[in-house]
Parts: structure tokens; sequence; C-alpha cells
């Protein structure tokens, strides 16, 4: 299987589609249009994205009706296809979601894009796009959009740098990611274009409320609801700065080879926004902004490659096996019983 970059969202072609899709697949809600009218495919040959069976074939009939009655060594290679089938489903399952978030980045035009960001799935996918990085919020419209009639939906952007570039979706992402403070709402009179003498001197006056006294009666001049807040963001990761320790939490080894896990800790860096907002209908003016930086202790598991060398179970030493220290890649042994 590929990596996400390569695999994109497109449109099913219509001989897909059974009867009941065609007719009226438009009309459902835009999860259920994901599900029925689109597909993953591969960039770079056109393949769609299958999910991967899982291979059993391996084990007798009875092995596979009763897990629990295998042999020690049975239910080892039984254990280690099932965790390879956990792996494989991840990964398809992560490449079709990032198509998605893709997809909804890069079509601003789309009337499917647009109503799956309004749903909880489609803010779903933003989040895991921007905390993974796939999503780079605040950048330029994308490029290479194709109309809804067919073929590959976005894609031309991100090519080589796996990150997709949009602007519409920027507020969105800042709604989620941003916590809101609403310190103060006022209200700005507006009066309209051509408006009277009276309603031309109010203009720009300031009311706490919406009940400000019109001039006249039939007065159509607006009263602009505005708001001052301010907003922390999430802490966000910006870089490793060093590895502070390796430790070793498990091991699992297969007739001669195996895996050792290690908890990693290492120190990051990250830093969130602050800034405070006036915001007036549909326009914002930045009264203040500050970036906050931290550093932090984090821990993630890495894994090597383990070797079981006595595999007849030596007198003296018992079966040994060795592995590698992922920071210093010194040889370490250790007995397998």
């Amino acid at each position: 299987m590929n990596t996400h970059s390569d695999y994109v969202l497109q449109r099913k072609s219509r001989a897909d589609l059974n009867p009941s899709v065609r007719m009226y697949g438009e009309s459902e809600p835009p999860e259920m249009q994901l599900d029925n009218m689109w597909e993953v495919v591969s960039r770079s040959t056109g393949a769609k994205l299958q999910m991967v069976k899982p291979d059993s074939s391996e084990f007798t009939p009875s092995d596979r009706m009763y897990p629990s009655m295998m042999r020690p060594d049975v239910k080892d290679r039984w254990d280690m296809k099932n965790r390879e089938w956990e792996n494989q489903k991840d990964t398809y399952n992560r490449i079709e979601r990032m198509a998605r978030a893709e997809f909804l980045a890069e079509n601003p035009d789309l009337p499917l894009a647009r109503a799956l960001a309004k749903t909880r799935y489609g803010k779903e996918l933003l989040v895991e796009g921007k905390q993974s990085g796939f999503i780079q919020p605040k950048a330029e419209a994308g490029t290479d959009l194709h109309g809804e009639s067919g073929g590959v939906y976005g894609g031309g952007s991100n090519v080589g740098n796996n990150a997709v570039k949009f602007s519409w979706l920027g507020n969105i992402l800042d709604d989620l990611f941003t916590e809101k403070n609403v310190l103060e709402t006022f209200y700005i009179w507006q009066a309209n274009e051509g408006a009277c003498k009276a309603c031309t001197n109010k203009n720009g006056e300031t009311s706490k409320s919406p009940t400000m006294t019109r001039p006249h009666p039939n007065c159509k001049c607006r009263q602009v609801k505005c708001e001052i807040w301010e907003s922390v963001t999430r802490w966000e990761f910006v870089k490793e700065i060093k590895t502070l320790s390796y430790e070793a939490t498990s091991v699992v080894l297969f007739s001669t080879r195996g895996t050792v896990s290690w908890r990693r800790k290492y120190i990051a860096e990250e830093q969130r926004e602050k800034k405070k907002v006036k915001e007036c209908d549909d326009s914002e003016k930045l009264l203040f902004r500050e970036i906050e930086s931290r550093r932090v202790i984090k821990t993630d598991t890495v894994t090597t490659a383990a070797h079981n060398v006595h595999t007849g179970r030596n007198i003296q030493t018992g079966d040994m096996a060795w592995t590698y220290h992922p920071g210093t890649g010194e040889t370490i042994w250790f007995p397998t019983d």
C-alpha cells in the first residue's frame, strides 16, 4: 500500500452506481454520498484503494474455529497475523480519511464539500488532517480542481510536499482549535446609502443593546453587532529538541525473529497563539497577537528488530536473542526465557 499522498478521492462512474443512488444519491446526507458515490484511487496508477483481506490459509479449520486451543507456536503466528491485519486496516482507514480531508480542503466550490465541512464527521476529518500536518491552514488556495461531472478531485497542489494548501476552510479550522472568550458586545449605527441627515448624523454611534432609538418611522438603517473577543489556541508541536532516554517495554519473538518495543522520552517545542479581535458582521480587525512557546517532555514508541540465535535451548545459557539500541546502535543481548 502506497503512502497517503499517492491517493485521492474520485467520483465513481455512473455505471458503478446502482439505480437508487443514480436517482437519489445527491439528496442523501453528505457522509452517505461519500460512501455511495465516491472512491479513493491511486494518483500514479488509477487503481482503487482496496482493503486487504486476512490470510488464514496456513491454519487448520479447527484452529480458526477455536483459537484458544491452538498450540503455543501456532497461537503466536495467529496473533502476529491478527496484528498485521489490524495494522493494514488502520492504514486503509487513514488513507481514506486523508483523501477525504484533502477533498474538503481543495474543492471550495462543490456543494458536497461545503455541506460535509459542517458535519461532525467532516470536522473530525479536518482536525485529523491538521494534526497530522496533511492539511496546512491559512495557505494559498490549491489549484488543479475539476468539475463535479467526473474526474479526480484535489491532488494538484500537494504532490511533493504532502500538505494541502487552502484558505476557504481557515475559519472553520480556527473555530475547531480555538476557544473564544467574548469580552464585550456592542452595536454600531450604520446609515444606509442615501439616508436622511438625522440618520447620517448618527453614523458610527455605539450602543450596548440593539434597541437604539431610530430617528423616524420606517428607518431602514442598520445596527451592526460587534464583539471584542480573545482566544488561545491549543499547544501544537513545532519541533523535537532532543531525545532523553529509551526504555525497553516489551519483546515479541516468533521462532528466529521478532521485535522489541521501546518507550522513547524526548523534549519537544510547542507553540500556541493568543490574540484579541474586534469582529463586526463578517469583518475582523486584529487588536493584539502573541505567539507563546514552551518545551515539554513527551513520549512515543519505537520498535527494533530482534533475532533469536540459540533456538536449540543451550543448557547453560538458554535461548538468547539480540537487538540494537535505537539511540546508540549498540547490540544488546537478552535471554528469551
